[in-house]
């Protein structure tokens, strides 16, 4: 069984947001050392989702599959607002590049 084989029969355990698992666990368990977890776990997830096809949303307890419009509803609503910020953030870096250049 391949890596992404593996994190797809684990996350298929880990349905709702209840449920979750994170990526530090899912790198665990495949053997990566602790510095590399997060990483290589987020990673491991967003191929797996792509390549299976799999509703996975995010939430700062770890991954699950999403299993009701409602969290389907909330998860985009999370990613909008951290696009949002992130937007934001950039604009704010922009103005105070402009004051530092003056």
């Amino acid at each position: 069984m391949d890596e992404l084989e593996f994190v797809k029969k684990e996350l298929e355990k880990h349905r709702g947001k209840g449920n979750t698992i994170s990526a530090g666990e899912i790198a665990g368990m495949l053997g990566y050392p602790v510095e590399d977890s997060h990483v290589k776990g987020r990673n491991l997830v967003k191929c797996c989702a792509k390549k299976y096809r799999i509703p996975v949303g995010g939430n700062a307890s770890g991954y699950y599959i999403i299993t009701t419009q409602e969290e389907l509803d909330e998860y985009k609503s999370n990613l909008r607002s951290r696009a949002q910020k992130t937007l934001e953030r950039g604009e704010l870096m922009e103005k105070f590049f402009e004051e530092w250049t003056e």
